[in-house]
């Protein structure tokens, strides 16, 4: 069956749907490439032409359209961040099935995560008029009653118990989503009217081969999802995976190199970091240290860590990491903290954000069992974090002052 007629059987007929589903052999790839990255790619893409050329009217300003630039990253992490979500869902619903007196079988999760999701894809297309937007608000809702009748038969649940598990499911479910979604937002920038310099102008050159990449990204979806909804099996639907996914690297690095006014950071060698690790802290030695470099999708991070124990049973994990051109995702995805106010407090703990040595950083701690964290953002790019158990914010302080974070600021890759 081809992925325009399931999506109309599952929306219009889902009660007899589901049944033809369930004894379908299929693979998470099949999954992926033929029906998954191909609808969850129309809310992003709709939303981005929508708020950069249709625009949104606001009262006294007319009609406003955010710059492509910031919408670009913000649909893109939003698209891989689903991709991602989508799996973690079936994950979910794969662990609840027995509290609910079904039978755990991951390949069936998946099966209920992504058709149950169908709904929600595609009402995405009335963001293409962001003022139609709350009517894929109102078509996400018919994917609760997508998942209340497919549990029970993907999953063997007992009927009379599916409403329980399918709130379960939902409640999972929003949480995620609220994380992508916040995740995602961070990207959008304010839309300003400016002149560009010289500089700005590297940059948009960078986003327009961003956007090729995009384009070329989502004709690689296209192309794996057609073999993948062919009776032939084999190299060619693997290979146009592996080209939609070396696109998808290509748009990474594009707005990387954007997001570094065209410039390339190659991350520090790890050995190099390693050398700013000493062999003793405030009375703990270094029990260990490893370093790694590691590419996924476009963005490199260079990291080196060291973990300090004493005879008063502290233990402190030391990491040093250079996230290169990578700095704009990687600090959303990673580091959050690094873009954000945070101030929380509770009968437990604490967790801030504030400043270390004039560098912006974050605090947690929890009194409870006394464990906590320091991350420091240096020159945009490089992190250094200490955590620990059985000890003192002040522990962690001290040991991340014995670090000659200047040192990072001159190193270059």
């Amino acid at each position: 069956m081809n992925i325009v007629e399931r999506v109309k059987n599952i929306l219009l007929q889902p009660k007899t749907e589901w049944p033809v589903i369930e004894p379908e052999q299929t693979s998470a790839q099949a999954l992926y490439t033929g029906y998954i990255m191909p609808l969850a790619a129309i809310g992003p893409i709709a939303m981005l032409v929508g708020l950069s050329v249709v625009g949104v009217q606001v009262p006294f300003m007319g009609t406003t359209r955010l710059p492509f630039s910031s919408l670009l990253s913000q649909m893109l992490v939003s698209y891989v961040l689903g991709l991602a979500g989508v799996y973690v869902l079936a994950l979910i619903i794969n662990t609840l099935a027995p509290t609910f007196g079904g039978t755990s079988n991951l390949t069936q999760a998946l099966k209920v995560a992504a058709y149950g999701a169908t709904a929600a894809w595609v009402g995405g297309v009335f963001h293409l008029l962001p003022s139609l937007g709350i009517l894929g608000l109102l078509a996400a809702f018919y994917t609760l009653y997508l998942l209340y009748l497919g549990l029970p038969v993907l999953m063997k649940s007992p009927p009379e118990r599916s409403l329980g598990y399918t709130v379960s499911v939902v409640i999972a479910a929003i949480v995620l989503f609220v994380v992508i979604g916040a995740i995602s937002a961070s990207f959008v920038g304010l839309p300003r009217a400016v002149t560009q310099s010289r500089e700005e102008q590297k940059v948009t050159k960078e986003l327009e081969q961003a956007g090729k990449s995009l384009e070329s990204f989502t004709k690689g979806l296209e192309k794996a999802g057609q073999s993948s909804g062919s009776t032939q099996v084999g190299g060619e639907s693997s290979t146009n995976l592996g080209d939609a996914m070396q696109a998808a690297g290509n748009v990474m690095q594009a707005f990387n190199r954007a997001a570094s006014g065209g410039k390339t950071m190659e991350p520090v060698d790890f050995r190099h970091l390693k050398e700013l690790l000493p062999e003793s802290v405030d009375g703990m030695q270094r029990a260990e240290v490893s370093g790694e470099k590691s590419t996924a999708l476009g963005m490199t991070i260079s990291k080196a860590e060291a973990r300090y124990t004493g005879e008063d049973r502290r233990v402190i994990d030391v990491t040093i990491s250079d996230i290169g051109n990578a700095s704009g995702l990687a600090s959303l995805a990673l580091y959050a903290w690094a873009n954000n106010e945070i101030d929380k407090d509770s009968p437990t703990g604490y967790e801030k954000t504030t400043t270390f040595r004039g560098y912006k950083a974050y605090e947690k701690y929890n009194k409870r069992d006394h464990s906590g964290e320091l991350g420091v953002l240096i020159d945009k790019r490089f992190v250094v974090e200490a955590k620990g158990d059985a000890v003192s914010i002040e522990d962690l302080k001290g040991v991340l002052n014995k670090l000659d974070l200047s040192k990072l600021v001159n190193m270059k890759g």
